[in-house]
């Protein structure tokens, strides 16, 4: 569950192109780049995925909120969160059944789910409702994130692979603004707190958000 190329490169996946009237085949390679950091496109992404998807993976509860596709990402959760995890190798509140938790209260397990933010940060994308102010922060160059950055598009986050494996990356720097300011390891609702964007927010609809995602954690914690 490696990322396939090096530091300061990315992945080109094999491809056919003209060139002179002439069509040319190139095998999947890696190119290098300016930018001496890991990161991840969408051919990788999906590379990694498809290479390693058979591997023994904890999946989460075999809980569906009562959602019509409550059990259909759990594979690619469990995958992104162990991937992440190996990478970090740090011990922390995310697993499996906090990353679920999470998709049902952005998108009810909906992959092309969008919706309007109230803020500078645009609108919120596909399972996990990732935002285009977010798109632009784990962007390779970017420096809101120290490594492990992606080169993706906007219409990239609609495949459930990449919107997860984002998610669950930018969970990691959610969990390490909370830590500053909380002196500790977050709780799971901290880091939803975090994610959401809603830590200091006291309103009526942060309350609500707040209080839906603690139903939900309690709801997915309890079954069986």
């Amino acid at each position: 569950m490696k990322k396939i190329c090096p530091i300061g490169s990315i992945f080109i996946k094999a491809h056919n192109k003209t060139i002179a009237g002439r069509e040319h085949y190139w095998k999947s390679h890696c190119r290098k780049v300016k930018n001496r950091k890991y990161i991840l496109n969408h051919d990788e992404i999906k590379e990694i995925y498809q290479a390693n998807k058979n591997q023994k993976l904890t999946l989460p509860k075999a809980y569906t909120f009562g959602a019509k596709n409550g059990l259909k990402y759990d594979h690619v959760i469990a995958f992104w969160v162990e991937y992440w995890n190996r990478e970090f190798n740090i011990k922390s509140n995310i697993t499996v059944g906090l990353v679920k938790t999470l998709m049902m209260s952005e998108s009810t397990f909906g992959k092309m789910a969008t919706a309007k933010t109230h803020n500078k940060s645009g609108t919120a994308i596909g399972l996990l409702q990732l935002t285009d102010y977010t798109l632009k922060l784990i962007q390779s160059s970017s420096k809101e994130l120290r490594n492990h950055r992606f080169k993706i598009t906007r219409e990239d986050l609609f495949d459930p692979v990449v919107n997860v494996v984002v998610a669950v990356r930018w969970l990691y720097r959610k969990r390490q603004i909370a830590k500053h300011y909380l002196k500790k390891e977050p709780s799971a609702l901290q880091l939803a707190e975090e994610y959401k964007g809603i830590r200091n927010d006291k309103s009526f609809k942060a309350n609500k958000q707040r209080d839906a995602f603690k139903k939900l954690w309690k709801d997915y914690r309890n079954a069986k």
